[in-house]
């Protein structure tokens, strides 16, 4: 029961793409340093979560981690930064990121035996970032898809919330909210997926929350997932 919960999380969360115009190099330095701040990638380093599951009546409460394993150049991609996601022993998942002219990509995920690629998945970009502060600025989005056409969906960035989490006091974050739809079963059956994200400075994911639903919009699969450890 833990496990099919938890691939079922992992497998379906999703991502944006966004082109960032040249800038010069000193705002770029700083631009740089407030998306890595938010998305820190270096090999080692290891985030570990608990997470309420709940499956129409069923609800467990079950603990995984996320790691940095290494660097890797994957051909037609380019060199990318490889994380693991575990519960207890069991490998669930492994992204693929690597950043790519002030934009965080996420071009690969496998799980299983099965391997998804996608077109134009972007987690941050550090013009969105920088311009999240400006009065009157609309919230900004992107638009991602699988390259197979399976799934496609829109990432907005909602803008700054201070969140308080065990262990480590109140937060200055940064939301995302991701609205998804997958087709499964040769186009015949769907599930609108919605994930809100909490991106802390210097540590990177310490909330979030995801709805899968039905093409009826009855409630399938419910998560919480919140920061336990982090090590950097």
């Amino acid at each position: 029961m833990k496990t099919r919960f938890l691939a079922a999380l992992l497998l379906l969360a999703a991502c944006v793409a966004f082109v960032l115009p040249a800038a010069p190099a000193a705002a770029q330095d700083k631009k740089a340093q407030l998306l890595e701040d938010h998305f820190p990638l270096k090999v080692g380093r290891r985030w570990i979560y608990t997470m309420r599951v709940t499956a129409g009546k069923n609800t467990q409460r079950i603990e995984y981690t996320t790691k940095v394993v290494r660097k890797e150049e994957v051909e037609g991609i380019g060199e990318c930064f490889v994380t693991e996601a575990r519960s207890v022993d069991r490998l669930f998942t492994t992204e693929f990121y690597r950043t790519d002219q002030g934009q965080l990509l996420n071009p690969r995920r496998m799980e299983g035996k099965s391997t998804a690629n996608f077109k134009g998945r972007v987690l941050l970009s550090e013009k969105g970032m920088s311009q999240l502060d400006k009065k009157g600025q609309d919230p900004i989005s992107w638009t991602w898809e699988s390259a197979d056409g399976r799934g496609k969906g829109t990432v907005t960035l909602k803008g700054r919330e201070i969140l308080r989490i065990r262990n480590y006091g109140n937060l200055h974050c940064i939301v995302l909210q991701d609205k998804a739809v997958f087709t499964f079963k040769k186009g015949t059956v769907r599930r609108h997926q919605e994930r809100t994200i909490w991106l802390a400075p210097g540590i990177g994911m310490v909330k979030e929350l995801m709805q899968l639903k039905d093409e009826e919009g009855t409630v399938a699969l419910e998560t919480e997932a919140h920061l336990k450890h982090y090590e950097s």
